[in-house]
C-alpha cells in the first residue's frame, strides 16, 4: 500500500483518508477487446452507476426525484450532487466526489482507476466493491470481463511534493486521457494557454473545495495573473481525438472529443507550481467521471518526448 499521507493540494495539508484510490486490473473478452474507437470510460461509469443504485436504493422502481428518502440517500450525492442553496450562484450541479482514470493496454487488459474525495473516503470499501459488481455484473461486454487480481484500496503519495532542484523554465503538461476544456460554451479544440489552464485549476480546485468541506484556497493574486500570462506555449503537440460512446438514456452511440498529446511551457513558472498541482489530484476540465482530464505535471531534461500514449496504450493519433 503506497504512503499514508498526500502532502498538499492547493495549498493545503490533506488529512488522510481524505483522497482514497480504488484500483483494479480487468481483462475484457470477445470483439470487445480489439473494438477500435470506443470510450470505455462512459460504459464503465453507467455501469458504476447502477452498481450503485443496487447497493444504496432502498425503494426499488422509484424515480429519485419524486423519492421522499432522497434528502437522506447517498446516491444523489455521489452521482447527481446539487448544490444546498439553489440561489446560490454558480452550476447547478457540485462536482461529483469522485474521477475516474483509465488505461487500456493490449490484448483487452484494462485498469480502472477511482479517486475518490471528500467524506466518501469513509465507504472506500463500498467504493471498491461498487467497482467490482460493475465490471462483472453490469458492463455489456462481448464475452465477459474477468478480474485480474484482487481491488485495491490506495492512499495516494504526493505526486509532486516539492519544485523540483534543477527546474528549469520549461514546463509540461501531459494530457493522459483526452482534456475537454469548454469556452464560450464550445469545447477548445486548440491548445489552451498556460494563463487559461491557471484559471481552470483554480476555479476547479475552489470548487471542489466548497463542495467537500475543504478550505478554499487564496485568490488568485494579480502577480499570479501577471506571471500566468507571461509564460509562452512552445513546441506544443496536440491534436483532438474523438471516441464513440454509447448513451442509455439517449438509446444511441455518440462522439466524444478531448485534446491529446502534450503542451510545453516556458518561462517564470516555478513561482505558480503549488497552484498548478491540484490538477494531478482533482483531473482537469469536463467528464472527468468518465476518464477524461488526467494529467501530469513534467520537467522535461532535454527535448520534449514523443506525445503520450494516452488511456489506449496505442500510438498517439497526433
Amino acid at each position: 500500500m503506497m504512503r499514508n499521507s498526500f502532502q498538499e493540494i492547493g495549498g493545503r495539508t490533506v488529512r488522510p483518508g481524505e483522497i482514497l484510490i480504488v484500483r483494479a486490473n480487468y481483462r475484457l473478452g470477445g470483439a470487445s477487446a480489439e473494438r477500435p474507437g470506443r470510450w470505455w470510460g462512459s460504459a464503465v461509469r453507467g455501469s458504476l452507476g447502477r452498481a450503485w443504485l443496487q447497493i444504496l436504493c432502498q425503494r426499488p422502481g422509484q424515480v429519485c426525484e419524486a423519492c421522499e428518502l432522497r434528502d437522506s440517500c447517498r446516491y444523489p450525492a455521489i452521482w447527481n450532487p446539487q448544490k444546498s442553496q439553489p440561489e446560490d450562484p454558480g452550476p447547478a450541479f457540485r462536482p461529483a466526489p469522485y474521477r475516474m482514470a483509465l488505461n487500456l493496454a493490449r490484448e483487452g487488459e484494462l485498469r480502472v482507476s477511482i479517486w475518490i474525495y471528500g467524506g466518501e473516503c469513509r465507504f472506500g470499501s463500498q467504493w471498491a466493491s461498487a467497482l467490482d459488481l460493475a465490471m462483472l455484473r453490469y458492463l455489456e461486454v462481448d464475452g465477459g470481463v474477468t478480474p485480474q487480481g484482487a481491488v485495491k484500496l490506495l492512499t495516494p503519495r504526493p505526486l509532486v511534493s516539492s519544485l523540483p532542484s534543477q527546474a528549469g523554465d520549461a514546463l509540461l503538461l501531459r494530457l493522459r486521457s483526452p482534456l475537454r476544456l469548454i469556452t464560450n460554451g464550445q469545447p477548445l479544440r486548440r491548445p489552451p494557454s498556460f494563463s487559461a489552464l491557471v484559471k481552470a485549476i483554480h476555479r476547479r480546485i475552489s470548487i471542489c473545495a466548497k463542495s467537500w468541506g475543504w478550505p478554499s484556497p487564496p485568490p488568485l493574486s494579480e502577480q499570479e495573473r501577471r506571471l500566468a500570462f507571461s509564460v509562452r506555449e512552445a513546441d506544443s503537440r496536440v491534436c483532438w481525438a474523438e471516441y464513440e460512446r454509447y448513451s442509455s438514456r439517449q438509446g444511441r452511440s455518440m462522439r466524444l472529443g478531448g485534446l491529446e498529446g502534450f503542451l510545453r511551457f516556458e518561462g517564470p513558472w516555478q513561482i505558480l507550481w503549488p497552484r498548478l498541482q491540484p490538477a494531478q489530484v482533482l483531473g482537469l476540465g469536463r467528464l472527468t467521471t468518465m476518464g477524461f482530464g488526467d494529467v501530469r505535471w513534467e520537467v522535461p531534461h532535454a527535448r520534449p518526448p514523443a506525445p503520450s500514449t494516452g488511456t489506449r496504450g496505442m500510438d498517439s493519433p497526433c
